[in-house]
């Protein structure tokens, strides 16, 4: 788990090979490292049949576990499933997303790691000759709990030894009094043991804090840490299979609370232990650092690090767009990276997430509703406009194209144009459903070019012109007639009554 800031549109990940979605983020040239990775420590999907968002908890760090600035949402691509879904992203730093995280601190005290004798009351602890790495341990341990000064995030402090856990600070938000407390209570609580070296129950001690620590405390973030320092020595040695035994407890343990193990291991002589933390953090889903023998002095340093790095983890609020309504299967999400040098960045977080699915949209349906309404209103009322201005026009004797003043008339009578009147003029009138004729019926049952009405010497001949539906007079299907006054024609929907002059 690591942090960070960025912007916003679609997702990124981090610490292990954990889980999760897929995103493509690109970064500034500055900020490109040849083994950078992502990571997504945790999906929460539980505000998204809600809110319709996904929050996604991603580190992206270099080659040597920096986190890497600059996260740019444009560059971020997220699958569920398999398949890219677009939608929008929000980025912020868990810091700034107040997204807290508690940290239970498991401190080596023991023979292995060269502990100093007890000093007397008033001596000066850093004036003496301090050979050991517990000195650097402390000074790391104490930098990492002042990195969370003015913030809500709880840290507990604990030693092993041979004599088994103690502790020196239990869940506090008063963090500079944990430095404090790291600095004297750790070390004068060191002993410095005479004859043969004995290797402590640091796997015990691991579960204890594990299961009664953090499992059993209250009121805790949902983010929980344990974060140990060790050689990863044991007092069952070289009996692999009972550790691996333990390592197994651990890790269901760990699991039952949502504790991830963050280990950093430091051995003065024999590394092979140092294996079984590793295993811890990376099956856990934490993180596990090394520092060599040789370059003690990066104990602080690398501790100090570890306090920055989980208030930067990035915090991803994906919003896919509105055409992706959820699924009542749980689902796989992986994310894609893409730094500015074209690397692809992914992973995949490997547990399903449920997201459920979203109700259904009566906004969405109302809003298209009233499109629709209104649609038909305004058709109503243009049809009603021209309707009115036609008969005013007929009304003021302007009927008189290429044949003088009108010598017959058709009035609507039924149907959707009820109240329309038509004038015939010209010698020739064609009725149809579409623009072109003389009169356009845009009605059910009308052909595009259905029937027409020919003048000869004041003699109106009704033709059909082969329409689908046929054209009838008083309630009979005809080819050709002549119209007396007062017949009705019924043409699809519309019923028409023929008037002389």
């Amino acid at each position: 788990m690591k942090l960070s800031t960025v912007s916003s549109f679609i997702l990124s990940p981090l610490s292990r090979s954990l889980a999760a979605a897929a995103v493509l983020v690109a970064l500034t040239p500055t900020s490109v490292h040849a083994g950078a990775r992502v990571d997504v420590d945790y999906i929460d999907g539980s505000s998204f049949v809600e809110e319709g968002k996904i929050s996604l908890f991603v580190d992206l760090l270099d080659d040597d576990y920096n986190v890497i600035p600059g996260l740019a949402a444009e560059k971020l691509k997220v699958f569920i499933d398999n398949q890219e879904v677009p939608g929008r992203v929000e980025i912020e730093t868990a810091a700034t997303a107040k997204e807290w995280v508690a940290v239970a601190i498991l401190m080596a005290a023991h023979q292995s790691y060269a502990p100093l004798p007890e000093l007397p009351e008033g001596d000066d602890e850093d004036s003496a000759e301090d050979p050991s790495v517990l000195k650097y341990e402390r000074q790391g341990f104490a930098a990492f709990a002042r990195k969370f000064e003015k913030t809500n995030n709880k840290i507990a402090v604990f030693m092993y030894d041979e004599k088994g856990h103690r502790t020196i600070d239990d869940w506090s938000e008063e963090h500079d009094k944990t430095a404090e407390r790291i600095g004297t209570n750790a070390r004068r609580s060191t002993e410095a043991l005479q004859g043969d070296v004995i290797a402590p129950d640091l796997y015990k001690a691991i579960k204890v804090v594990v299961d009664d620590k953090i499992g059993n405390a209250e009121n805790l973030p949902r983010r929980r840490i344990l974060l140990v320092m060790s050689d990863g020595k044991d007092k069952h040695g070289s009996r692999q299979a009972q550790i691996d035994k333990k390592i197994k407890g651990i890790l269901s343990a760990s699991r039952t609370h949502g504790v991830k193990i963050y280990a950093v291991g430091f051995s003065l002589d024999t590394t092979e232990p140092l294996v079984n933390l590793r295993t811890l953090a990376t099956k856990s889903g934490g993180i596990y650092r090394e520092v060599k023998p040789s370059h003690m002095d990066d104990v602080p340093a690398t501790l100090e690090n570890l306090g920055e790095e989980l208030q930067k983890q990035y915090v991803l609020r994906f919003y896919p767009n509105e055409d992706y309504d959820g699924s009542e299967k749980a689902v796989k999400i992986s994310l894609k990276v893409e730094t500015e040098g074209g690397r692809i960045l992914e992973d995949e977080y490997d547990e399903r997430v449920k997201i459920g699915e979203t109700a259904f949209k009566w906004g969405n349906l109302l809003f298209w509703l009233g499109w629709g309404l209104g649609g038909l209103l305004a058709i109503w009322l243009i049809v009603k406009l021209i309707s009115m201005f036609a008969n005013r026009a007929q009304e003021s004797g302007d009927y008189e194209e290429t044949g003088g003043s009108f010598k017959g008339k058709l009035l609507v009578t039924a149907g959707p144009n009820a109240g329309v009147e038509y004038y015939l003029t010209e010698e020739n009138t064609t009725i149809g459903s579409v623009g072109g004729n003389s009169i356009v019926l845009p009605f059910n049952g009308v052909s595009k070019r259905h029937a027409g009405v020919k003048i000869d010497e004041m003699r109106f001949e009704l033709t059909d012109f082969g329409s689908t539906n046929g054209t009838l007079v008083n309630g009979s299907k005809i080819t050709k007639q002549f119209l007396r006054d007062g017949d009705v024609i019924s043409i699809g929907e519309a019923e028409i009554r023929f008037s002389l002059r």
